[in-house]
């Protein structure tokens, strides 16, 4: 019988009040019961991490060297702990995407507004961001700063001549956390998921500033990002009230719109990558700036088209 996580392969753990479940690798659904007996010193840790909160139930451990991102699931039998394991260190962007154009234009040097990942949860989307810090520091040095809730992969620290500095930042800090990172002078920004208006309005702003911004966002094609980024951004009481001056934001402030899906290559599992260029074609931000959001389809075609030709 199995007496310790390493010797399970899995990506999610799922520990309730007397029970564990994993799941994973990526692209497999199916939960296979585990001894709860395992996990019984990883479910204190949890509930001593949820109890240190205030606010929220998101939440970052370690246990026995490895890391794990935690979430807290109220069911209707009792608590449970979402686990996901998180790795050892991170993978540059050009081993996780293969397709030379678009690593070309995520590692150009000039390349400054919000770099957007969308994707649905377990897509790797936080991988794909991190491993453009890591390897852009790696490439041409600077300064990184991430405002997470709570920090995912581990970047902090040393990379190349580059360093990047991770912060954990609660969901309502956002507004306070940009003001105090524009002080870092970093040159490069990364936001965790945007998930609220104050999230999203303050990606946009920091998006105008002349650096490079990254974050990533829930959706299922680079055109419902578009959509979900416009829509927090203008949602409740923080929310800016004029859609004009939101869509103009975002014509000025995006870069490149990226949404992923992890696919089975064999024994392989690797994103397969839906593209919009917008920094430097204006037919593009013309049509994000006047919300005609089922253009975009006809541009991401044709851009794709452009990319075959160039083979």
């Amino acid at each position: 019988m199995t007496k310790h996580l390493d010797d399970l392969e899995f990506s999610d753990l799922y520990i309730g009040e007397n029970s564990a479940y994993i799941r994973g690798p990526s692209l497999n659904p199916n939960p296979q019961m585990i001894d709860f007996s395992v996990v019984e010193g990883l479910r204190h840790l949890c509930e001593v991490a949820i109890s240190k909160k205030d606010k929220g139930t998101d939440f970052a451990i370690e246990h026995d060297g490895t890391a794990y991102r935690g979430s807290l699931l109220d069911s209707i039998a009792g608590s449970v702990f979402v686990l996901r394991r998180q790795p050892s260190s991170v993978k540059k962007v050009s081993e996780l995407i293969k397709t030379k154009q678009y690593i070309d234009a995520l590692l150009t040097p000039e390349l400054k507004g919000l770099v957007l990942i969308v994707g649905e949860f377990g897509n790797g989307k936080s991988w794909t961001a991190s491993g453009i810090v890591a390897e852009r520091l790696e490439k041409f040095g600077g300064v990184a700063a991430t405002l997470e809730d709570p920090p995912e992969l581990p970047l902090h620290g040393q990379h190349g001549s580059g360093i990047c500095f991770q912060t954990h930042i609660e969901k309502d800090g956002f507004a306070q956390a940009i003001h105090s990172a524009s002080r870092w002078a970093p040159d490069i920004l990364y936001f965790s998921e945007l998930r609220d208006a104050d999230s999203a309005n303050e990606a946009l702003k920091a998006a105008q500033n002349g650096k490079l911004s990254l974050s990533t966002i829930h959706g299922n094609s680079p055109i419902s990002g578009i959509e979900r980024l416009f829509n927090l951004a203008t949602s409740g009481s923080s929310g800016l009230s004029n859609h004009d001056d939101i869509s103009s934001l975002m014509a000025n402030g995006l870069a490149i719109v990226l949404h992923q899906k992890l696919e089975r290559d064999g024994d392989h599992v690797i994103p397969k990558i839906t593209w919009l260029s917008v920094n430097s074609e204006v037919s593009v931000k013309s049509l994000i700036k006047d919300r005609k959001w089922s253009h975009l389809q006809q541009e991401i075609n044709q851009q794709f088209n452009q990319l075959l030709y160039r083979g």
